[in-house]
């Protein structure tokens, strides 16, 4: 799949831009999920999909969490 990976501090995206996309998220983050299964990494990252994207990030990064510790850092 054409595409591009971007780097973010938590995590890793590939972006796919290929007309014919329609099946290669669904086995890229199948391949993904194999690969971290097989190296015992499933409980310390997670993979996401998304229309065009995948992304790797750790398991305990998610908005929700972002959202809480900024409700907690600055309370009123």
């Amino acid at each position: 799949a054409k595409g591009f990976l971007e780097y973010k501090p938590y995590a890793f995206t590939y972006h796919i831009r290929d007309k014919r996309k329609s099946n290669h998220v669904s086995a890229l983050s199948k391949a993904l999920n194999k690969l971290l299964k097989e190296n015992n990494l499933k409980k310390k990252l997670k993979v996401m999909k998304g229309k065009n994207i995948i992304e790797i990030l750790p398991s305990g990064v998610s908005k929700g969490n972002a959202i809480n510790k900024i409700i907690n850092m600055y309370p009123n």
